[in-house]
């Protein structure tokens, strides 16, 4: 199939009755004259249709297949293929061993190179709690015997008259 093949009537009604198996709720006609709606409006290549319109049947909030016809995200085809390959080598590069660094400047855990430093969550699985004397044992004064924050206060006001006859006794 050529990338700039139109979508022929059989191939959306052919389309429309697959979708409808995946989406017993949508209809095949109205599946069909949304279909039929996105290729006379020329939103994509016969393939791209096909994409979009499985796309929108799989995603369970849209309700209604006239979806098919409007943008979306079932129509970036783009983004969604350059995600999708993004993840498949994630996926490959964690299957072979190899640390895929993240768009953060942590680094991967020593013992387990496919997780990052700070939320490894194998490490995090088997960490043991400080024991409860374990300021004790290390010489530190426990916690509730520590010098409170000093605090600063405003200075009192002076109490000077304000009629310098006022003040004087003579």
């Amino acid at each position: 199939m050529a990338d700039d093949q139109k979508l022929t009537p059989e191939q959306a009604r052919k389309l429309a009755e697959l979708i409808n198996l995946l989406r017993p709720n949508w209809g095949v006609k109205g599946t069909y004259d949304q279909i039929a709606i996105a290729a006379q409006a020329d939103m994509g290549n016969a393939t791209e249709i096909c994409i979009a319109a499985i796309r929108a049947a799989a995603e369970p909030t849209n309700e209604k297949p006239a979806i098919i016809k409007f943008p979306g995200a079932h129509w970036d085809v783009e983004r969604n293929l350059a995600t999708t390959r993004a993840e498949l080598k994630a996926a490959k590069d964690k299957l072979a061993g190899r640390y895929a660094a993240p768009d953060t400047n942590d680094p991967p855990c020593a013992d387990h190179p496919d997780e990052h430093f700070s939320t490894c969550r194998e490490c995090a699985a088997v960490k043991t709690p400080m024991p409860p004397d374990f300021r004790t044992r290390a010489g530190l004064p426990p916690k509730s015997h520590r010098k409170p924050a000093k605090r600063r206060t405003a200075p009192e006001p002076t109490t000077t008259p304000t009629n310098p006859a006022e003040g004087s006794t003579a």
